[in-house]
């Protein structure tokens, strides 16, 4: 199906496991594109904001920061502004954006492990947020991982 988007980066996708408490920091990825992976074991919260000016903000306020318990107020206020946080079950699949500020954390005893790739879609506002990387003024002008 890679024919049918912009891109497909089949080259450098990510795996992720972990335990109890372990995830990744909120973040912007360096490349405005979305990501498409599945969750094979355990639960993991991911968190993601809306793009542009308030994706900024929470990369100001809180870049790297890792959400885990127990969250103080700031942490707490962050995210009431997210867009969405979903918890993700073994066999779920995903879709969203590394274009916006997200971040995850891995609630379960067990192990966790999630692999996904990036890609771009040929929706028009996908391919406009992905034209975004790199700039450096505007509302997706902000600091990458």
């Amino acid at each position: 199906l890679a024919r049918y988007t912009l891109y497909w980066n089949c080259y450098d996708d990510g795996v992720f496991v972990g335990g109890r408490g372990s995830g990744k920091g909120l973040h912007v990825d360096q490349v405005l594109w979305s990501n498409v992976g599945k969750h094979w074991r355990g639960l993991k919260l991911l968190a993601t904001w809306p793009p542009g000016e308030v994706s900024a903000k929470m990369v100001a306020e809180h870049n790297d920061d890792h959400f885990c318990p127990p969250l103080g107020e700031r942490q707490r206020a962050a995210l009431e502004r997210a867009s969405r946080v979903v918890l993700l079950r073994p066999g779920d699949v995903f879709l969203c954006s590394g274009g916006v500020a997200h971040t995850t954390l891995s609630v379960s005893e067990d192990l966790t492990l999630t692999a996904y790739e990036s890609l771009a879609t040929l929706h028009p506002r996908h391919v406009r947020h992905l034209l975004c990387t790199g700039a450096t003024s505007g509302p997706h002008a902000l600091v990458r991982g």
